[in-house]
């Protein structure tokens, strides 16, 4: 039996993706739209031992408004009024070996910073399945081919 294939994808401004959300759905993705980390881990434990859906991808929103609870990150993170919020998700959570096989599309509207594309550099050595960074501006064809790419 085949299994449905999931977008995971944490967005506190669901609104704000609708255009990506059909891009998603066209490359046959089922998109699952999490607004706050709690309920993204909540989401990604549900789907990582499910016996319905693989997570194809997860989708990772730097900046998370107003994200203070921190505590599924396990340990004393600031999220820095939420601006580091998926940096954090990413560094101290996502980067478990259990999570290596899914594919990562960090997703901002500031450019990346040098020292952080260090660490998603660092992060890559060691993953099966990449860890890509794209500005919400320049999303359209380069979000389309991720994911055709992880829809495969």
């Amino acid at each position: 039996m085949s299994k449905d294939n999931i977008l995971l994808w944490l967005e506190d401004r669901p609104e704000t993706i609708a255009t990506e959300a059909v891009y998603a759905k066209n490359a046959g993705l089922i998109i699952k739209i999490a607004p706050t980390l709690i309920q993204f881990m909540d989401m990604l434990e549900e789907y990582t031992s499910s016996n319905t859906y693989q997570i194809k991808g997860m989708v990772i929103d730097i900046f998370v408004y107003r994200a203070r609870d921190l505590s599924v990150l396990n340990g004393e993170y600031t999220s820095n009024q939420g601006y580091d919020a998926g940096w954090l998700l990413l560094q101290h959570k996502l980067s478990e070996s259990i999570y290596n096989r899914i594919p990562i599309l960090l997703y901002s509207v500031k450019e990346l910073e040098h020292e952080r594309r260090d660490v998603i550099d660092r992060l890559n050595q060691d993953r099966p399945s990449k860890i890509t960074y794209l500005e919400k501006m320049s999303i359209s064809e380069k979000f389309i081919d991720w994911c055709k790419t992880i829809s495969d």
